[in-house]
């Protein structure tokens, strides 16, 4: 299936897919006359394994940066930015003028049309202009949203249910540095993590976390898993079934220079267990740029790397019986982009792109299965190289692989099915 977007001038998607196979793009376009700091239109499609991609429906103008999400009912929701007042304002952080522009959400029932667009914050009690968001629905479609509304305002979260809609916003704490990002589980417990600032002698940056417990719909003390000189990077958390977590985060070693390092950077974990909290931060290899993780619903890894001067892209798993294994080169190629999906079963897929010549790059996928391994590599397309890809994966281990590719006069996004082997 591709969604053309002939006019734009760039493109921003994302995907979401549950166990039953039901799945969730949606997509923002930028066209050639845009004011800076307003965005262009939000595009959204459904898919169902029996009928197929709905048409491309027009969610709203001045919006960008959509996040999207499904619950197992089938439930849908974007989220995303919106210019909601082009009267421009100084920003509180820095003085510099913009349009105010406020988190939105649109949320689709199966057997309904897409509801109306609504804030998630229409008081303004956290103020606007907020960024760095995350979210994610349970199993029965509540939504839980977090995101930063800069450094004068910290950190914000809200929720969303069936029966009272979007609450008021609650203040989560000071503002995040860089990077945020939520795990929900099934029944709507959480985790959330964040780079912060700190300052200590020594010590600047700081991994913090928090829980979220849905039953009494509150968040509990935040800790510091880790302080450091130097910026984490790639920071994220996974969640299993059995709500057991993993932060993974990239950085340089504490005797690199604090402002820039041209070496492989530490991987770091830590494993939460709902039981016994947090375990000790661990280091599970270096990386050169970029790395991935995926958690199966049992609570095994796959976690992925490039390794700076050595040819290929290198996999490193965990398994829950055994511990960490020895990493693995899985592509024996250089000039690697990638993106690495996990699915709830322990199927694994991932997109990698080589530059072959100029700005063009061969774009190729890989599937792991439990209990076979990887398959051949098997080539996807020929385009431009950067654009964005992503992939999902059902509960058994089909996958939807989705990326952008220019044309002529604009971009469209692509989407492929790709089956599990029988």
């Amino acid at each position: 299936m591709v969604f053309p977007t002939p006019d734009a001038m760039s493109l921003q998607f994302d995907l979401a897919m549950n166990e039953d196979g039901a799945a969730v793009l949606a997509w923002c376009e930028d066209f050639p006359d845009y004011t800076p700091w307003v965005p262009g239109d939000v595009w959204v499609s459904l898919y169902a394994s029996d009928t197929g991609w709905t048409d491309g429906e027009l969610l709203g103008a001045s919006i960008s940066s959509p996040h999207v999400s499904i619950s197992d009912e089938g439930i849908a929701m974007v989220i995303g930015q919106a210019v909601t007042d082009e009267t421009w304002v100084p920003y509180p952080d820095d003085g510099e003028e913009q349009p105010i522009t406020e988190l939105w959400s649109a949320r689709h029932v199966v057997g309904s049309d897409w509801a109306a667009i609504e804030l998630v914050d229409p008081s303004r009690v956290a103020g606007f202009s907020p960024w760095r968001v995350a979210f994610q629905l349970d199993d029965a479609g509540n939504a839980l949203a977090v995101w930063d509304a800069g450094s004068l305002r910290g950190q914000w979260w809200n929720r969303f249910t069936d029966a009272d809609g979007w609450g008021v916003p609650v203040s989560l704490g000071e503002s995040a540095r860089s990077q945020i990002s939520l795990a929900v589980h099934g029944t709507g417990d959480a985790i959330a993590v964040w780079h912060a600032y700190v300052q200590e002698e020594d010590a600047s940056d700081a991994v913090q976390a928090v829980r979220f417990e849905a039953d009494s719909a509150a968040w509990g003390s935040v800790e510091v898993l880790h302080r450091s000189l130097h910026n984490p990077n790639d920071l994220s958390v996974e969640m299993d079934a059995q709500g057991n977590a993993l932060v993974h985060f990239r950085q340089d070693p504490e005797s690199a220079s604090p402002t820039r390092s041209s070496q492989n950077q530490v991987v770091w974990v830590n494993r939460f267990n709902p039981g016994a909290g947090w375990g000790q931060l661990e280091s599970i290899g270096t990386a050169w740029l970029s790395h991935q993780l995926g958690m199966d619903g049992f609570g095994n890894v796959i976690a992925m790397w490039p390794l700076k001067d050595q040819h290929g892209l290198w996999e490193h798993r965990y398994s829950v019986e055994s511990g960490w294994e020895s990493p693995e080169m899985i592509v024996d190629a250089t000039d690697l982009g990638f993106h690495l999906e996990v699915g709830s079963a322990g199927d694994a897929v991932i997109l990698y792109s080589m530059i072959i010549e100029g700005y063009q790059s061969e774009l190729w996928s890989m599937r792991y299965v439990p209990g076979v391994g990887w398959g051949a590599a098997e080539l996807v397309d020929i385009l431009s190289p950067y654009f964005e890809r992503d992939i999902a994966i059902d509960g058994e281990g089909n996958a939807i692989l989705a990326y952008g590719r220019q044309v002529s006069g604009g971009y469209e996004v692509v989407v492929r099915k790709s089956s599990r082997p029988e």
